[in-house]
């Protein structure tokens, strides 16, 4: 293989790119190396080991959060801060995978950690209330993020109508009660994290 000058930065953001578009399973230090013209040795010679090579990648991609201007109100601002940090999961799953898998985490991705803490702080909370609160609001996040990431991969399916279909009459008789109106009574997210954000900070 003839040499080919190659870079820190040009390897993560390559690998980016590939991660970006593929998810975090499509990142190998061989494919890497085929798709710069180097060998797999000159990468780890640059990033030492995959593992550090998507702890850069994480940092590489961080860099791109807009961080949105925060409003004094503690629950505006914890809610602005988790709507802003759900854009950003959905549009790059696969950080998702290894901030909660791998419990890697970068600088600037931090910032909507200790923004919700500091909020709840300001709405009164002690601190082991501020960091309950953020913890649930995390998860509620997250939970959203996998239902949108889920609901984009494939076509929908019947829903709830072919298990109550084949129900007893005397079963389940809230969510056949609600089930026509879900639309009207499901929120979108932002209302539904405000109720919960307002709840958690009374």
């Amino acid at each position: 293989m003839a040499r080919v000058a190659v870079s820190r930065d040009r390897i993560v953001r390559a690998a980016t790119a590939i991660v970006d578009a593929h998810g975090v399973e499509a990142l190998s230090m061989r494919g890497l190396a085929t798709e710069l013209g180097v060998t797999a040795m000159a990468l780890y010679r640059h990033v030492g080991s995959r593992d550090a090579l998507l702890v850069a990648v994480l940092d590489e991609i961080s860099e791109r959060i807009v961080h949105p201007e925060l409003p004094a109100d503690p629950v505006e601002r914890a809610v602005t801060v988790l709507v802003a940090l759900r854009a950003f999961l959905v549009a790059h799953p696969w950080v998702l995978r290894l901030v909660v898998g791998g419990h890697w985490s970068s600088r600037r991705g931090l910032w909507f950690q200790d923004a919700v803490l500091a909020a709840g702080r300001d709405a009164g909370l002690d601190d082991a209330g501020a960091v309950a609160s953020y913890t649930s609001l995390w998860q509620m996040t997250v939970g959203e993020v996998e239902f949108e990431t889920a609901r984009r991969s494939g076509p929908p399916g019947p829903g709830w109508a072919a298990a109550l279909d084949g129900a007893r009459e005397d079963e389940l008789a809230t969510v056949r009660e609600l089930a026509p109106r879900w639309p009207d009574l499901a929120a979108p997210f932002e209302q539904r994290l405000r109720r919960v954000v307002a709840a958690l900070y009374r």
